[in-house]
């Protein structure tokens, strides 16, 4: 169990670094002052003060810069006191430092764009490299029922799909439940998806019992067969996949990381679409479920316990998120910037500092109010 807990603080604590790393390595290229990249939140324990253009150091501890006019430009590396997350702090993002040319504001439109841009870079990249990585280990994947399931890496029959108002949804049956036994007066353990129809069938209007795997649970649900099917239903109301763990080369795995990434952010992408178009239609969207940092950390905490494949895949799932939510037009995040310079271009001129500060504040405040909701709820959930 500590292990899954550091295993957890690790992968919310990489998410947060490499979201600030990519702002800062743009920043770095566009030629941009940095005056502190950070891992952790203040206060700080320790400072490295590098020189400018020289392979020279300074170290400190706490808050106690050292004074030196040779330093005046040299980026302080930190390691601070809450040991969760990162940030950067660029120099020049006032209108009033457009002359220095070590500002962010004096950069060209196009260089704040990628500096802005980068965390979204940096998420991807990462996803990328993470499902490589969990394709070189090996993933689930959907394989013939016939496959002798005593030859297979890991075999399993999953639930993909649970019909409306069925017995398996009455049953708790959900998406993604693994199936170890079925059982009435005889007891199934199925090594095929047609061994779990036959069992079904045999057992119309009758009780059975169903142990299913969920995350790191065993749980043994009961029900009723119905007599007969509805039309384009069976008769217990689940559609199963056999799966196997496949895993790839080198070559192919990273072939595979690149392709996917881009097929899951593409179907996040249009999920979110979907739902935000049901919103203003007024309709509920279906299957959307607001999470914050409690119901994230414990999601983490399950996958962790699966493997470390199950933890590559889902750190590159959960950066792919993160890259799509980014991209939102919501003020005080990415973007909201991004969407702030997109208006600059157009238009031929920068936003009013104060209407853009004002715009930036109250969307932090909004989001706020919008986290402490969904986290009492996840807190709420879990207890």
């Amino acid at each position: 169990m500590f292990l899954i807990g550091i295993i957890t603080f690790l992968v919310f604590s990489a998410i947060l670094i490499i979201h600030e790393l990519g702002h800062f390595i743009f920043a770095k290229r566009a030629g941009i002052f940095v005056e502190e990249f950070g891992l952790g939140y203040a206060p700080r324990v320790l400072g490295i003060q590098k020189y400018p253009g020289i392979f020279k150091f300074k170290f400190f501890l706490f808050n106690n810069k050292p004074i030196d006019e040779e330093l005046k430009f040299a980026t302080i590396y930190s390691l601070n006191a809450i040991p969760f997350g990162a940030f950067v702090k660029i120099f020049g993002e006032s209108h009033q430092q457009k002359e220095n040319p070590l500002s962010y504001i004096s950069k060209s439109w196009f260089n704040r764009f990628l500096v802005i841009f980068g965390s979204i870079i940096a998420h991807f990249i990462i996803a990328i490299v993470a499902l490589s990585v969990a394709f070189s280990i090996g993933l689930p994947t959907v394989v013939s029922d016939n496959e002798d399931f005593t030859k297979l890496k890991e075999p399993k029959i999953q639930i993909v799909e649970v019909a409306k108002n069925s017995p398996a949804e009455k049953m708790g049956i959900k998406i993604g439940d693994i199936i170890l036994t079925l059982s009435n007066e005889e007891i199934l353990r199925p090594q095929k998806i047609v061994d779990i129809q036959n069992f079904i069938n045999n057992h119309r209007g009758e009780e059975i019992k169903i142990e299913i795997q969920r995350g790191i649970n065993k749980i043994i649900l009961t029900g009723e067969v119905r007599k007969e099917a509805p039309q384009n239903e069976g008769l217990l109301g689940i559609a199963m996949a056999k799966t196997a763990i496949v895993s790839y080369s080198a070559p192919k795995a990273i072939y595979e990381g690149f392709v996917n990434s881009f097929k899951i952010f593409g179907m996040m992408a249009v999920f979110l679409a979907n739902a935000l178009w049901g919103l203003i239609k007024g309709s509920k969207p279906v299957g959307v479920e607001l999470t914050g940092p409690v119901g994230i950390l414990n999601l983490t905490a399950n996958i962790a316990g699966l493997g470390i494949n199950y933890i590559f895949n889902f750190f590159a799932i959960l950066n792919l998120n993160i890259a799509l939510f980014n991209l939102l037009p919501i003020p005080a995040l990415d973007g909201g910037r991004l969407a702030f310079l997109i208006i600059e271009k157009i238009i031929g001129r920068p936003i009013k500092e104060k209407t853009e500060q004002a715009i930036h504040s109250l969307g932090f405040a909004i989001l706020l109010f919008i986290m402490v909701l969904v986290t009492y709820r996840d807190i709420i959930r879990l207890f």
